[in-house]
């Protein structure tokens, strides 16, 4: 609820954004499903959610996630911290050099044990389906901009299905996705000016 709080220091500005992860029954039918590579281990699955997103990760054992580590996923929003929420969609826009994109969520994903945070060793593909129905538009090229701490990189979120947008990540740390509204433009139509085309007359 509105105030939670973690022992660890990551900055949360506001509980209801704030989402743990959970490892149900159901996930051990979906690893018993999976066939991996051999040299891989099983397939694990966390779900994290709250109210507006719903945030998956799959990993293989390779990545040497502890079994006991949550996920646990941050939005960052206008409301909760506008500065820095403004400074990193600037940044976004910069970064993928594309004046039309548009930033259509911040988050901070990471897995933590005991107020540590955990970093793979192999990729984990995180699937980010938001649930606002202004968040991604159905089919609509995904551009994901992970601020690592070494620097900036551009995944490729494929395209939008569902509002939701799958990427591979190696490591964690801020993660924002959004699309281009480059290929449809919306032009403001050209308004007759009726001093100049409209004669007025007196009664």
């Amino acid at each position: 609820g509105r105030g939670s709080t973690f022992s660890f220091s990551v900055p949360l500005a506001l509980g209801q954004y704030v989402g743990h992860g959970e490892e149900t029954e159901e996930l051990t039918d979906t690893q018993a499903a999976e066939t991996p590579l051999a040299d891989d281990g099983e397939l694990i699955t966390k779900t994290c959610q709250s109210d507006s997103y719903i945030i998956t990760a799959s990993y293989y054992e390779k990545a040497n996630i502890p079994p006991d580590a949550s996920l646990i996923a941050e939005q960052i929003t206008p409301e909760n911290n506008k500065a820095y929420y403004e400074e990193r969609e600037a940044k976004y826009k910069e970064i993928t050099a594309d004046e039309n994109a548009s930033m259509k969520a911040l988050f901070k994903i990471g897995f933590y044990l005991d107020g540590t945070e955990i970093e793979p060793k192999a990729p984990v593909t995180i699937t980010v389906q938001l649930l606002d129905k202004d968040g991604l538009p159905e089919g609509a090229p995904v551009t994901v901009v992970h601020f690592a701490e070494e620097g900036e990189e551009v995944l490729d979120g494929g395209n939008a299905q569902n509002g939701s947008a799958s990427f591979q990540m190696n490591s964690f740390s801020d993660i924002a996705i959004g699309v281009s509204t480059a290929e449809a433009p919306q032009e403001k139509p050209d308004y007759v000016d009726l001093n100049e085309d409209y004669e007025y007359k007196d009664d």
